[in-house]
């Protein structure tokens, strides 16, 4: 199978706006970190993110939903994840949105959560990174950890199917 390496200093993957998540969708992919750091995965994002944003957090997975707010504002909505995040092998992660809930699978373990938000617009994504003027992610946990590991069998589907 083919794989990317990240350096986890400056290497990330944009997808175009046409890859935006902002209805239904499943998004999967296998990636082996080798780092225990806290670290950006995948975002579709923008100054205020566009729906998305996962990243791995004191060895777990961490999700947030940026949605369409009152006055066109941008609301970020912290997902309760519970998932470990296997450090050092390459472990399978989804993400499904079918508009009624949101299914995070990590190595087999799954946690299914209420949610009916819809995403706050469209924009591109990123695997790995952010860009240096993505201010929703000033002083998060995670900044400035990138991606540091190996990226394999991404797929986005605008559907929600496992």
């Amino acid at each position: 199978e083919w794989c990317l390496d990240f350096d986890g200093a400056d290497d990330y993957v944009v997808f175009p706006v046409a890859n935006s998540l902002t209805g239904a969708f499943s998004l999967e992919f296998e990636c082996k970190t080798a780092s225990s750091s806290s670290q950006v995965l995948f975002r579709n994002y923008s100054h205020s993110g566009g729906s998305i944003t996962t990243s791995i957090v004191d060895g777990h997975l961490n999700a947030e939903f940026t949605s369409m707010g009152r006055n066109y504002r941008a609301t970020v909505t912290k997902l309760p994840l519970k998932l470990a995040f296997p450090m050092g092998k390459w472990v399978k992660i989804s993400v499904m949105y079918d508009l009624k809930t949101i299914t995070f699978t990590v190595d087999g373990k799954k946690q299914i959560i209420p949610f009916k938000l819809r995403a706050n617009k469209p924009t591109c994504s990123i695997f790995g990174g952010y860009s240096s003027a993505d201010r929703d992610m000033k002083d998060k946990k995670i900044k400035p950890n990138f991606f540091k590991g190996s990226l394999r069998s991404f797929k986005i589907r605008f559907n929600a199917k496992e």
